[in-house]
Order: structure tokens, then sequence, then C-alpha cells
């Protein structure tokens, strides 16, 4: 079976998109030929046998267009890359007025593929919020043509410090940090939903810790494209449409492995994980305190009705709550039982 065999096949079985993505999991390859064969399928006239690829489709994704030396706009030096996905790279830039800033750019071909720049959705997603704990995006705009195709960029702030993942890797928060950062991202994630929109893909990857700890949620606007079965809820699984209960089921995932160093299920294929969704509820918390257990375990209800109804009414369920005082970067400070 050659690749295009094998993205066709996982297109025919996965109900959406973003579960034919999280089937390929890290194969890059794969993921480009399942995107690829997906955005054809959406054209009005469907994939042409005897032309070749389309004209809008995502080509030569492989190709970095842009390194580190290399000048954007004749306004970034680009310094280092940060990581890269599905569509974009991240890199570390100074500006021409030397200010530090994370520049995300589009690879060749990729916004034409979307039939829109896919760093349109996640600038007008982040853009309309203004909240220390989600990242902020100053700027989209489009590049010289490079080879005959467009390339589009983002400016965002750029945040020296870590992943939540990261830290995570290190082993279970102690108490008084779990709380701080656990009250940081329910405050952004409360603001994310009170602009009328939804993550949908949160995870430790996509939080990062700034140097005092207070976390930032970054990558918003993904349109379901790079969603990690990890945190899923059963909802998303089923390819519904993403809610705020999404948001706060892999909120309940993010806590209970913030508290054990692990996630509530075991690393398994994509099917088998649905399953275990669906029939079973996550394990409960054992070692903490029990508001915080009974907390977790309501995030993580299978009955996205039954979860609390924001982020911060969840955290008020464990006991955390604001002392009235506010920290350097705008959220409210812990009050210590």
């Amino acid at each position: 079976m050659n690749l295009n065999q094998a993205a066709q096949s996982i297109l025919n079985v996965a109900p959406s998109l973003a579960l034919a993505l999280a089937v390929c999991g890290a194969d890059r390859q794969l993921r480009d030929a399942v995107e690829d064969l997906w955005y054809l399928s959406q054209s009005p006239e469907g994939p042409s046998p005897t032309e070749g690829p389309s004209p809008t489709m995502p080509v030569d994704k492989n190709e970095e267009p842009l390194g580190p030396g290399s000048t954007v706009a004749g306004r970034f030096r680009i310094l280092s890359e940060l990581g890269h996905g599905g569509t974009a790279t991240v890199c570390h830039a100074e500006s021409e007025t030397g200010t530090s800033v994370a520049l995300k750019i589009a690879y060749p071909g990729s916004e034409a593929a979307a039939g829109t720049c896919p760093l349109r959705a996640e600038y007008a997603a982040a853009s309309a919020i203004h909240h220390p704990n989600v990242r902020r995006v100053d700027e989209l705009f489009t590049l010289e043509p490079r080879r005959a195709r467009v390339l589009q960029a983002m400016v965002m702030e750029y945040i020296e410090g870590e992943t939540l993942a990261r830290r995570i890797s290190r082993g279970p928060l102690p108490g008084d940090e779990l709380e701080r950062i656990a009250r940081g991202i329910a405050a952004g994630l409360d603001a994310i939903h009170a602009a009328g929109l939804v993550h949908g893909d949160l995870k430790p990857g996509n939080i990062v810790l700034r140097k005092d700890l207070s976390p930032a949620i970054v990558d918003l606007g993904n349109c379901g494209t790079a969603i990690s079965p990890d945190y899923m809820s059963i909802e998303q699984f089923e390819g519904k449409p993403a809610t705020p209960a999404d948001d706060l089921f892999a909120l309940g995932a993010i806590l209970y492995e913030m508290a054990t160093g692990n996630r509530p299920w075991p690393k398994e294929e994509l099917l088998p994980a649905a399953i275990r969704r669906a029939t079973k509820d996550a394990p409960r918390l054992t070692n903490v305190p029990a508001g915080f257990a009974a907390a977790v375990a309501s995030l993580l209800s299978r009955d996205p009705a039954a979860r609390p109804t924001s982020a911060t009414r969840a955290l008020t369920l464990v006991g955390v709550k604001p002392a009235g005082r506010t920290c350097r970067h705008g959220h409210a400070a812990v009050k210590r039982r």
C-alpha cells in the first residue's frame, strides 16, 4: 500500500479530518497526504485523476521556506526555529526595533489548500482576546511570493519559558505550583469562551509557562486539523462540532496529569481510545484532596452536561479562589486555605 492509498483508507473510516490526522500521529508525510486528499474531496469538482495535483493544493511542505539568519519582509530576522506543525513553522525572530517576537510562517501553498490562509482563523480568534493568559497576536501579513507561491506570516508574543508538557515531564507539580498554573489556565480558557470561541485542542503542549509560572494558552483557531487524542472528549471522537465542554474535558485531563505526572488513560490507538472514553469513566484520583478529585471527575464526565459550566467554576469546586490582588501578569493570585 502506497502513501496515498494509506491516506485514503484512513479518510474512508474517520468521521472528520481531525480524527484522520490523529490516526496519523507524528508521521508528517502521512498527515500531509491525508490533508491533501481531504482538501481535494472538498473541491466542487473533486480530484482530477489526469491533471495531477491541483494548483490549490499544499505542495512541498517539507521545504522550509525560511530559516535562521533569513530576513522576513525586511522587518524580522529569524534567530531560531521553535517548532513546526502540519501547516506552519514557528520561529523566534527579532523585529527591526530589536523586539523579540514569535513568527509563525505558513508552508508554501498550505493557505491555498484550505481555501483561506491557515493562520487567518488563529489570528481572528487570538486577536479578539486580550488576556494575560492567552498569547497575544499582533499582526498577520503576506510575504513576497516565493517560487510563485504566496506565504502568510503571523507576528505573536514571544514567551521565554517552557511548555506545561515539559514541566510535567519532570514529575507531578506541588500543590502551590499546581494551583497557580491551574488558575491561570482557567482564567485564559474562560476568556476564550467569553469571546464566543472554543480552543478545541487544549493540551499541555499548547500551554506555555513564563518564568514566573504564569501560563499562556497558545495555538487557537486550529480548525480541528491537529487535535491530540489524549485530551479529546467523546464528542470529539464522534466528530461533533467543538464546544466549550470539550475544552473543559481537556482541562480535567490536564489537571489530572499535573497532579500525578500521568494521563488519565493509557496511550493507545484511536479506536480503542474512543471506546474507552465512551464506555468507562476516567480513573478516580487518589492521594489528593477530596475536593480536587471531585472537580477533576466532574470535568472528565462522559456527559458534557454534567461538566462544570466554566473553568473558573471548576476550580472553585476545588477550593482555589482569588485573593483579591493581582499578580504582575494580571491574573488573580491564589488564596491559600
